[in-house]
């Protein structure tokens, strides 16, 4: 879906969103959205189930291979 929205639209419905935790917090996890402030449009979408599991999947495979890296002793080590 998509909407036209000036950025102080956009900013407002940001801090409208942020006073319910529990609404802000369904939002960071289950909903995409960009703004393109160029063209003013927010585009929000919704993940299906098969986005989701490939998105936690490759989170794994981050996390896994960041603990490979941390369990060195070298600078990339000390950086993760």
């Amino acid at each position: 879906m998509e909407f036209q929205l000036t950025r102080e639209e956009y900013n407002k419905i940001k801090r409208q969103l942020r006073r319910d935790k529990s609404l802000f917090g369904y939002i960071k996890d289950k909903i995409r959205y960009n703004y393109d402030g160029r063209k003013h449009r927010l585009i929000v979408c919704m993940l299906t189930g098969v986005h989701e599991l490939f998105i936690n999947s490759i989170k794994d495979a981050i996390r896994s291979q960041l603990k490979i890296i941390r369990s060195g002793s070298d600078s990339a080590a000390l950086f993760t």
